[in-house]
């Protein structure tokens, strides 16, 4: 898991993310916001303009991402590359409600 999790962060720097930006401290006390305020709280952040639209659309990103990179990991640790062998480990990890877009898109 230490390496997807290192994977998101890169995956985070690209579009322009940081550390700062992304922490659970951070994350935590804005989540409650609009998406309008944490653009604001982000824009000082990061420094530079944030506005609702990118707010929505990055977490948006971030969320497909971390699923497909939970997908990666839990299927490396797998013996096989079966679909439902993979639902199940998820299922059992409690990690199911996290991986299910990724899942479903590996089922088509």
């Amino acid at each position: 898991m230490a390496a997807g999790y290192s994977n998101f962060r890169k995956s985070q720097e690209k579009i322009g993310m940081d550390q700062r930006a992304t922490d659970g401290a951070l994350a935590s006390r804005i989540h409650s916001l609009s998406s309008s305020l944490r653009g604001l709280r982000l824009s000082a952040s990061l420094g530079k303009p944030v506005n609702a639209e990118w707010v929505r659309k990055t977490q948006q990103r971030a969320q497909v991402k971390f699923a497909d990179l939970l997908i990666e990991e839990v299927a490396r640790s797998l013996e096989n590359d079966d679909t439902r062998a993979l639902e199940e480990e998820l299922r059992e990890l409690d990690l199911l409600r996290y991986g299910r877009s990724g899942l479903a898109q590996r089922k088509e």
